[in-house]
């Protein structure tokens, strides 16, 4: 592996995956993001993107897409846990969208699931 890639074992991409997430997985509610959460049996966690309409036009729904795989990808929060993360932009989500608002919301998703009630 690339130490800079993203391959695609990291990454949701299909239909059925991220259907599982949503119907099996935990809710963790940030200001600007909502996550879906469910371990996985693989061992490394994988990444999954849904930006609506809502956020804003296609070039701005990319760009919070790139920015935040490059978070996940960088800043690496989900190491050793093997989980399915499906992120959701919200509205309130300021454009264009600062790499470290991205970094520190996947911060603060990691301590809210190894908090004390954990997933």
């Amino acid at each position: 592996m690339k130490p800079f890639g993203f391959p695609r074992r990291q990454r949701i991409l299909k239909r059925n995956s991220f259907q599982k997430v949503q119907a099996e997985g935990r809710k963790v509610v940030t200001r600007y993001f909502v996550f879906l959460v469910r371990p996985n049996d693989l061992g490394w966690p994988r990444l999954g993107l849904t930006v609506s309409r809502k956020v804003g036009g296609a070039v701005v729904r990319n760009r919070v897409k790139r920015i935040l795989r490059e978070a996940f990808r960088q800043e690496r929060p989900f190491d050793g846990l093997g989980m399915d993360i499906v992120a959701i932009p919200r509205r309130e989500l300021p454009i264009p969208a600062p790499y470290r608002l991205a970094a520190d919301s996947l911060a603060e998703l990691v301590r809210r699931i190894e908090g004390p009630r954990g997933i």
